[in-house]
């Protein structure tokens, strides 16, 4: 965690700004992929989180402190990770439109990892040969997630190359963000 001793903004110069810092990413954007980072389970039932956010006149948060935690301790302590080495702010705004260092508050709501089961047929090669959803699966063609993946080099447990009948069991927010950051399609 990062330490959040050193706030120097004065609250009251805070409210003078026109604008706040504001998040490139939607808050549930952010959720989502702090939850994917502690992996699929972890969170069995929903439940939020209050952080704090000191944020330079670059963008860049300089500090972090979680408020409210969300009771599960490893989630917490991947949130301000999170903040710190992986986000960026479009800066607060001084009366003159010139870029401040502010405090930012956000709320994150976490809800449990929906999972769905991808069953494939890998050929000697490393081509797939058939891809469904087991279940009702997704609302997208599971070939988008297949054919954009190299399975040549996949290997199991012991070693061996993966070959024939192969069942995935996924995060289902993390196959749809794959997906929508062009990382698959």
């Amino acid at each position: 965690m990062v330490d959040d001793t050193d706030y120097r903004i004065d609250p009251a110069v805070l409210d003078t700004y026109p604008r706040d810092a504001v998040m490139f990413r939607d808050p549930e954007v952010v959720a989502r992929r702090i939850a994917f980072q502690n992996g699929v389970g972890v969170i069995q039932t929903a439940t939020s989180a209050r952080v704090r956010l000191d944020i330079n006149e670059d963008g860049r948060v300089r500090a972090c402190h979680v408020e409210q935690s969300s009771r599960i301790a490893s989630l917490d302590s991947n949130i301000c990770g999170y903040f710190v080495t992986g986000s960026h702010f479009y800066a607060a705004l001084d009366a003159d439109g010139n870029p401040v260092s502010s405090i930012q508050t956000l709320k994150l709501d976490f809800q449990p990892i929906r999972t769905v089961e991808l069953k494939m047929q890998i050929d000697e090669d490393g081509g797939v040969t058939r891809c469904a959803w087991a279940d009702k699966g997704l609302d997208v063609d599971p070939w988008q997630f297949c054919q954009q993946n190299d399975w040549s080099g996949q290997r199991d447990t012991k070693g061996a190359a993966v070959r024939g009948n192969v069942t995935l069991k996924l995060p289902a927010d993390a196959v749809l963000i794959y997906l929508k950051d062009g990382n698959g399609a």
